[in-house]
């Protein structure tokens, strides 16, 4: 697979802050977005400037991938991720899931050299690392909460696919608001 310089992609330097970094993304998405472009390729490039945006506004993330173009890689160059290279904790994160399902925007998916810096594929761990087990898929519930435990911050046990789980419900809580129970999906 090809190097990517997502720096050019968003017009920065690598030393940009994160600021600069959301504003030329905001600018470059918002002028190719498919929706309002007609320019030919107006998907393709805000595919790219989405994928950019990903990998550089996360600092885990941009730094693993500033580790990688540190040695010496150009775009276009051909690159294999390095074995044992960390991906910097990018691990379990399914960014298909951040859009609905449809990558960027529903645009469609990241390109195989994010993927291979960032994302689970295969069986194996996110990042360069591509040893342990996968991380639990996200299994998503939904429960009804009496107005008294909202108010409380009580907790409820509930029953998801035959296991049985103590959820603590925040005071407060809005309808719709999600609460994440770390490693109890599939």
């Amino acid at each position: 697979m090809q190097f990517k310089d997502y720096y050019a992609t968003l017009g920065v330097e690598p030393g940009a802050g994160d600021a600069e970094i959301k504003t030329a993304y905001r600018r470059l998405a918002r002028k190719y977005h498919p929706d309002v472009s007609k320019e030919a390729g107006a998907e393709e490039k805000f595919k790219g400037i989405n994928e950019a945006y990903e990998a550089l506004r996360d600092p885990e993330k941009r730094a693993a991938y500033d580790q990688l173009r540190s040695q010496g890689y150009r775009p276009g160059d051909e690159v294999n991720v390095p074995p044992g290279f960390n991906g910097a904790g990018a691990q379990g994160f399914d960014f298909g899931d951040m859009f609905g399902g449809g990558g960027a925007a529903g645009a469609g998916g990241f390109s195989d050299f994010f993927e291979s810096l960032f994302r689970q594929r295969a069986g194996g761990r996110a990042g360069g690392g591509f040893a342990g087990a996968a991380p639990n898929q996200d299994t998503r519930a939904r429960f009804a909460v009496p107005l008294e435990a909202v108010y409380a911050g009580e907790s409820r046990r509930i029953t998801v696919n035959g296991r049985q789980l103590d959820v603590r419900i925040p005071k407060g809580i809005r309808p719709g608001q999600v609460i994440r129970l770390a490693g109890q999906g599939q």
